[in-house]
């Protein structure tokens, strides 16, 4: 199974958050819990259903945005010029996301060698994760920008209306995925402060047992 989707068009790069950010999870809570079910406690379990839950939310949301799109070019031209702008601020402020987006791909296209050595793999990995992370805290800073934010709000306006003339569930899944999220937010917060108590009690216990 491929790891890392392919980035096919800058469009995808870009983290264009046409939804107000109601379909991305938070970081921490894309590797907070664990791939498999062995040893995991009842609030990892939990989670990870509650997950699950959220990406199935959000292919929801995504197919009806998809249909939603190919019926209405203007909404296109207005995707298109929302993220040539972001493109351009993150250039103005010394950063060429193309270069990320290009060496994002190349990547990819090496991990997908199945003779690739493990040592080769985990480099590679360790340098996509990064440069992803790089990208997206750009991203990050440039949508604080007026510019960006003003043209975000009236694209995501636009096409959550369409969405919604497409679809009558659209509401009601962006509820969902917003109460999802916040249900997400707060097992980390119970799993951090469970994890924060246990070293403490460890801490005070003579002998460090």
């Amino acid at each position: 199974m491929n790891r890392f989707p392919l980035l096919n068009s800058k469009l995808q790069a870009v983290l264009l958050v046409i939804l107000g950010a109601l379909l991305m999870q938070p970081a921490a809570a894309q590797q907070a819990a664990p791939k498999t079910g062995q040893g995991m406690s009842p609030l990892q379990k939990a989670f990870m259903q509650k997950r699950n839950e959220l990406q199935q939310l959000s292919s929801q949301l995504g197919k009806i945005q998809k249909k939603t799109m190919k019926k209405h070019p203007e909404l296109q031209k207005k995707q298109s010029d929302f993220r040539d702008l972001m493109i351009s601020k993150m250039k103005k402020k010394g950063h060429d996301p193309d270069k990320d987006i290009d060496h994002l791909k190349s990547l990819q296209a090496k991990l997908q060698k199945k003779d690739l050595q493990p040592d080769k793999r985990k480099a590679l990995i360790k340098d996509f994760r990064q440069t992803n992370m790089n990208l997206r805290m750009e991203q990050q800073k440039i949508l604080q920008d007026s510019d960006v934010q003003k043209a975000r709000q009236s694209l995501s306006k636009d096409i959550i209306s369409a969405m919604r003339d497409e679809d009558p569930r659209t509401d009601k899944l962006l509820k969902k995925v917003k109460e999802t999220r916040q249900d997400l937010i707060q097992m980390q917060r119970r799993a951090a402060a469970a994890a924060h108590g246990g070293k403490q009690q460890q801490a005070h216990t003579p002998g460090g047992f």
